[in-house]
């Protein structure tokens, strides 16, 4: 590899201090931090564990690599305990998203639309919390646009540490990317995992740091973390036998009033179906 140079390390140090390496769990004292050589060391090995990198404190091409990569931009370092993790209230019936995010260049309204239904039911499918897409911007609890989010990243969204029924937190994906479906889906996942409050997790999660495309769902680390906080995912109602949707063999085949698969008959076999209040049939042999 080759030796960095000096502003290259620069914006390394930067970085690690921009997603909280510097500070801490809990971003305590900033302003007062001293940049010391140590400070700096305990850093690179704290990003580089957490990243899976070879393990060291140096600041070298590998480390600068990974973290120029486009990413999230919230910090790295859990900002809830265990003891009092970030969530929605379990009471709440559903949790309501907007999206308003057309222009993310190249993809037309339509698609984000159907990529932003998909990462919703990715995390309902895994634990017991019930997301719901709406339209009305302002009333949803989490809403997302597209703006300006800074140099290499790729969206940022807020956590729900104390939210309520009536809090509102807003997303922002970035207007300057080159978005495809993979990494818009993957983005989507990872920043309502955000809003439904997961941190970010290790190498390999849908919640880790970076996006490739690659991670399109839940890992097992993302999951527990959600079933931790939401129980888990609710079982599908069982299907209504009087439905008139659920098809009811006769015997030989006849269906009265309901619909029938092709596959389900026999040569010879009659199709009734009743239409209209008068009684009226058709059939089919």
């Amino acid at each position: 590899m080759r030796a960095l140079s000096e502003a290259e390390k620069a914006e390394v140090i930067n970085r690690l201090f921009q997603f909280s390496y510097m500070a801490g769990a809990d971003w305590k004292d900033v302003r007062d931090l001293l940049m010391t050589d140590e400070v700096i060391k305990q850093a690179v090995v704290a990003y580089r564990d957490f990243n899976g990198l070879t393990p060291g404190d140096q600041i070298d091409e590998e480390l600068l690599i990974q973290i120029s990569k486009p990413r999230c931009s919230v910090p790295d370092f859990a900002r809830s305990s265990n003891a009092n993790l970030c969530q929605w209230p379990k009471t709440m019936a559903r949790v309501t998203l907007a999206h308003r995010l057309e222009g993310l260049n190249p993809l037309s309204a339509e698609v984000e639309r159907d990529l932003v239904k998909q990462a919703c039911a990715a995390w309902n499918a895994v634990c017991g919390i019930n997301l719901v897409v709406i339209d009305d911007m302002n009333s949803a609890n989490i809403y997302s646009q597209v703006g300006s989010t800074g140099a290499g990243v790729l969206a940022y969204s807020f956590l729900p540490c104390g939210a309520n029924a009536n809090s509102r937190m807003q997303q922002v994906y970035s207007q300057s990317t080159n978005w495809n479906k993979n990494i818009l889906l993957q983005v989507l996942i990872h920043e309502i995992g955000h809003a439904i409050g997961l941190d970010h997790g290790p190498n390999g999660a849908l919640m880790q740091p970076t996006a490739n495309g690659a991670i399109l769902k839940p890992q097992a680390w993302d999951i527990q973390q959600a079933v931790a906080r939401y129980g888990n995912p609710k079982p599908a109602p069982a299907p209504d036998p009087q439905d008139p949707q659920v098809p009811t063999p006769m015997p030989g085949g006849t269906v009265v009033g309901r619909i029938v698969l092709a596959s389900d008959m026999k040569k010879g076999d009659t199709l009734i179906v009743t239409a209209g209040s008068d009684g009226s049939e058709w059939g089919m042999g």
